[in-house]
């Protein structure tokens, strides 16, 4: 039996990597896949590992402000969160580990606080952002993260398993340490580092992208998201969109619920 197991960074690369693994049991590095589903690039990760439950507040909080509380059953942020820190990392000291990750503040925060979790295991990575290469309308580019991959490229991006050695290990177990004495809510990955910074960093984007004419709450999330050269949700800007209507730079009209239920504008001066 396989000693390796795949950790993949959220539902869509876990639902990828286990259709690829699945028919692949020849593979020198064929194993069971673990899905860490949390998203380290939002919320508290002050001291961590000590700070679960404050992290579970800040999300409850945020899912209430944003009316998702009411899409999702009772308790569900605190069993997702058990889920994917206890269940889903049940890992023993002796299996071989290999993480998959690209290019964005998602997938590169969580390598770092894997690689701390488990740094006396021995360690691989597959960065999909330097294996894989797409076309678009011609133009050739590389795939921010795991779940932009088709299941033919992640097969591809599997013969390039790097082993994490004890220099690169160090160094990301030292930069998890330093995020996780700061007490910053975003972060984002720029130049290969994770930063943090202050939760009002989108602001100017959603400002930037409302007219002065009602539009769909929704549409302006959709352009934040797609036009930012980082990976946010859209929960995330959605509940920035709400505090800067609470300040009074952005007007409203509809119910005040979902993102699609009500449309904003700029606040005529």
């Amino acid at each position: 039996m396989s000693n390796y197991i795949h950790i993949a960074i959220g539902d869509s690369a876990n639902g990828s990597l286990k259709t690829l693994l699945k028919p692949n049991r020849q593979s020198k590095y064929y194993g069971s896949v673990r899905n860490f589903r949390e998203d380290l690039s939002i919320g508290s990760i002050y001291q961590l590992e000590k700070n679960i439950g404050k992290r579970t507040e800040w999300f409850n909080r945020i899912y209430t402000e944003t009316g998702y509380s009411e899409l999702i059953k009772d308790n569900y942020i605190e069993k997702e969160i058990e889920l994917s820190y206890i269940k889903e990392l049940d890992i023993l000291r002796d299996s071989k580990i290999i993480i998959w990750h690209g290019e964005n503040v998602l997938e590169q925060t969580s390598l770092r606080y894997l690689v701390s979790r488990f740094r006396d295991n021995e360690i691989y990575e597959v960065s999909v952002s330097k294996n894989i290469r797409k076309e678009l309308k011609g133009e050739i580019y590389s795939p921010r993260a795991t779940a932009e991959c088709r299941i033919e490229e992640l097969e591809k991006a599997l013969e390039h398993v790097t082993l994490i050695d004890n220099n690169r290990k160090e160094m990301l177990i030292s930069e998890w340490n330093q995020l996780r004495e700061d007490k910053a809510t975003l972060r984002i990955y720029r130049n290969n580092k994770v930063i943090c910074e202050d939760e009002t960093y989108y602001d100017k984007y959603i400002l930037e992208y409302t007219p002065n004419e009602f539009i769909k709450a929704a549409r302006v999330i959709g352009t934040v998201m797609g036009k930012s050269d980082q990976l946010v949700t859209d929960v995330f800007i959605d509940y920035r969109i709400r505090l800067l209507i609470d300040l009074g730079k952005l007007e409203y009209r509809g119910k005040f619920r979902f993102m699609r239920e009500f449309d904003i504008k700029m606040k005529e001066k």
